[in-house]
Parts: C-alpha cells; sequence; structure tokens
C-alpha cells in the first residue's frame, strides 16, 4: 500500500507540473540606412576626343600613314566623394510572462474519531478479550503553488557608421548643360 501511495504521489507530481508560458512573439527589427555625401573634389583633369576624324595620307615614299585628328575635345575628371553610411536597427522585444503551476500531492495524517474496524479475537481456553485497532484514516491533499516571472518591454536600439571615400570618372558638368 505504502508503494501505490508513494508511486501515486510521484506519478501526480510528474503529470501536474505543468508550465504555462505565453508564447514569446518574436522581437521586431526595424532597419533605418542613411547616406550621406559630402562636396566632390576634383583630383585630376584631362581633356578626351569626342569626335576624331581619321584620314589616310600618301607619303612622298608611297606609303600611306592613317592620321587621326580630334575634332571636339571633352574635360574629364576624376573625382573624390566623402561618403559616410549610418545603419540604424532597433530591436523592440515585446512584454513576457511566464506562469509555472505546480501541484504537489501531500499525504497528511490525521486520526479519526470512529473506530475503523473493531476486532474481537475468540480463544476457547481464556476469556473474552475485545481488541480494538485503530487505523489512522489519510488524506491526500493538493496543493498548487503559482510562480509568475514578467519581463517588461525592452528596445535594444544599435548604429553603425561607416565612413569611406569614392573614387570615379566623370565628364565634366559642365558638357551635360547643352
Amino acid at each position: 500500500m505504502k508503494k501505490f501511495v508513494l508511486g501515486f504521489t510521484v506519478a501526480a507530481v510528474a503529470l501536474s507540473a505543468a508550465v504555462t508560458a505565453i508564447p514569446a512573439a518574436s522581437a521586431d527589427t526595424v532597419i533605418e540606412e542613411r547616406t550621406e555625401q559630402g562636396p566632390a573634389q576634383v583630383i585630376d583633369s584631362w581633356m578626351e576626343p569626342s569626335v576624331v576624324r581619321t584620314r589616310e595620307v600618301k607619303t612622298e615614299s608611297g606609303e600611306s600613314a592613317i592620321i587621326h585628328e580630334p575634332l571636339i575635345m571633352e574635360r574629364h575628371e576624376r573625382v573624390v566623394v566623402p561618403m559616410s553610411e549610418t545603419k540604424t536597427s532597433t530591436t523592440v522585444f515585446p512584454a513576457r510572462e511566464r506562469i509555472v503551476e505546480k501541484q504537489v500531492v501531500v499525504a497528511k495524517k490525521s486520526r479519526s474519531c470512529h473506530h475503523a474496524k473493531r476486532k474481537i479475537s475468540h480463544r476457547s481456553c481464556h476469556a473474552k478479550k475485545h481488541h480494538v485497532a485503530y487505523r489512522p484514516a489519510r488524506r491526500f491533499v493538493a496543493q498548487k503553488t503559482v510562480e509568475s516571472e514578467s519581463r517588461p518591454a525592452q528596445v535594444e536600439q544599435t548604429e553603425q557608421t561607416v565612413e569611406r571615400d569614392v573614387i570615379y570618372e566623370r565628364r565634366h558638368p559642365a558638357l551635360d548643360l547643352y
């Protein structure tokens, strides 16, 4: 009987210990990217032909030579542009609440005011003898403990700035006016 009660108690504790948690919503992340350009600085400038005339000329000795003559020249530049890229990510972790419920079965001993059984033993040689056996009544009481754990909403913000110089070649901006 004691093994049954012990087994019942262990099984009840194992099955009744329930963890109820509100499922944590995934964190919301917002990423904001900003690119800022500084003033362009000209490093190098040169002229390139945009229209070229090609002609063939014969020399006095009878050989032919090809001559390339630029008709229209364009100014080209090598430019450095400082750039600053800022990446800001904001992560919001929602408030989380976790409730843990445990149910423990505890055996309580108590004496009953009534007799459980009355045994009378008869013996032929002896006088009648009355024997009263008291059996304590056992009650099983389930105790429930509730623990709650809560975490407030949290906001995490990280900022990453990358500064670099970009070099590229372009036509002179005045040529784009026409």
